[in-house]
């Protein structure tokens, strides 16, 4: 009977020490899931930022856009050739943040998935089961607020679609206004060219003229002795 007393208080005393390690090894993973919490919404915030100010960027070269199609009412190459340039490199940049933007969303993605599955891991003690949930709740939060960022780059991208459309039509312009400068400058070079030789047709029929009018008077002379 003894023994089995002792048995007892061993197989008590491995079940307390095997939930105490429990608890530590639960202490340290809520210390790494706050960390990692804490840094996804410093990311998620500087995501949101940058999304605004893409956002922003974009509605001034909309701005601009609008500011090129008076321009080529005005009809003017050189400025719209400027103005377009200008605009396809800024164009170019934004793209390039926004591709940026998307890679970073989707690895906040990676580490939300992450941190489900370590959660998923240590289901079992309910103090553990309760702060799954507080942390749910954080990263359902958190997914929130990349949803909001990704319905803000769709409309960015949207944006952008619009620009580029509206630049390809400005490009296709330009390139007619530039066709139709090349064909006035011929025109202006072959005209400057012609224009000694109507000069020198020009003087000549003064001459003739000139001749026919002093032939005449000599006529007018003759008969006017006889």
């Amino acid at each position: 009977m003894p023994k089995k007393k002792a048995e007892k208080k061993e197989t008590l005393a491995d079940r307390v020490e095997r939930l105490s390690a429990q608890m530590e090894a639960f202490g340290k993973l809520r210390e790494s899931l706050d960390m990692r919490i804490s840094m996804l919404n410093e990311r998620v915030g500087e995501i949101r930022a940058m999304v605004l100010r893409v956002e922003k960027d974009l509605m001034e070269v909309r701005a601009k856009t609008e500011k090129a199609v008076g321009i080529i009412e005005e009809l003017d190459p050189s400025r719209i050739m400027g103005e377009t340039r200008r605009m396809q490199a800024r164009i170019e940049s934004l793209a390039a943040r926004i591709d940026a933007t998307d890679a970073k969303l989707e690895a906040i993605s990676g580490e939300l998935r992450e941190i489900r599955r370590e959660i998923g891991r240590v289901r079992g003690i309910d103090s553990i089961v309760a702060l799954s949930d507080e942390v749910r709740a954080d990263l359902t939060q958190i997914e929130r607020i990349a949803a909001d960022v990704r319905r803000q780059a769709d409309r960015v991208m949207a944006i952008f679609a619009e620009l580029r459309d509206r630049m390809g039509k400005t490009e296709r312009f330009v390139a007619r206004l530039e066709a139709l400068e090349d064909t006035t400058r011929s025109l202006s070079k072959s005209l400057s060219e012609l224009a000694p030789k109507v000069e020198e047709a020009l003087a000549r029929i003064e001459e003739m003229r000139s001749l026919q009018k002093d032939g005449g008077q000599e006529q007018k002379k003759e008969e006017t002795k006889k």
